[in-house]
């Protein structure tokens, strides 16, 4: 089976509440790391840009399931395709709040880091990451200076995405 990477963007719909960016985080790291899958995600509270890197059959599936999430329309691949590493191998599913309105409600507990996706996750550190980011770190990816992950290339998501990440370096 092959490495594969799919990363796409979405727009929160009237129906998403703060509570429900808790659900997301906490489904998505338990699916997840069951299915062997790594990626991030960043939401501003109105878009969501999202990487999932795993086999393709087990990124497919978990996509499927995205797509027909009540949570979020407009959702637009801006990128897929067979990988030979993956770039966020450390996290079941890495978070960015980038945005108050992102963060309201979730508490630090809540929002994981897993160090290997195959980690039990009763050996997870809680770790919490909301972001100001200078509007000049978007304009370095896109034509506009607000985060806005439809004016994303696909090379140009991957490369925000990795910048983000590194924060969980530090």
């Amino acid at each position: 089976m092959f490495l594969v990477r799919l990363i796409y963007a979405s727009t929160a719909t009237d129906i998403v509440n703060p509570t429900d960016y808790q659900n997301i985080l906490t489904d998505s790291i338990k699916n997840n790391s069951a299915a062997n899958i790594t990626g991030m995600l960043c939401c501003n509270g109105q878009h969501f840009l999202q990487c999932l890197e795993g086999s393709r059959q087990a990124v497919n599936k978990t996509y499927s399931r995205i797509i027909n999430d009540s949570r979020h329309n407009n959702i637009i691949i801006l990128s897929y395709g067979e990988v030979s590493a993956r770039h966020f191998s450390d996290w079941a599913m890495g978070y960015v709040a980038l945005s108050s309105k992102a963060t309201v409600d979730i508490k630090p507990d809540v929002l994981l880091r897993l160090r290997g996706a195959a980690e039990d996750t009763q050996k997870v550190k809680p770790s919490a990451i909301s972001l100001t980011i200078p509007h000049a770190q978007f304009l370095k990816y896109s034509i506009n200076r607000e985060f806005d992950p439809y004016t994303l290339s696909d090379s140009s998501s991957l490369a925000l995405l990795d910048d983000l990440g590194k924060v969980f370096a530090d």
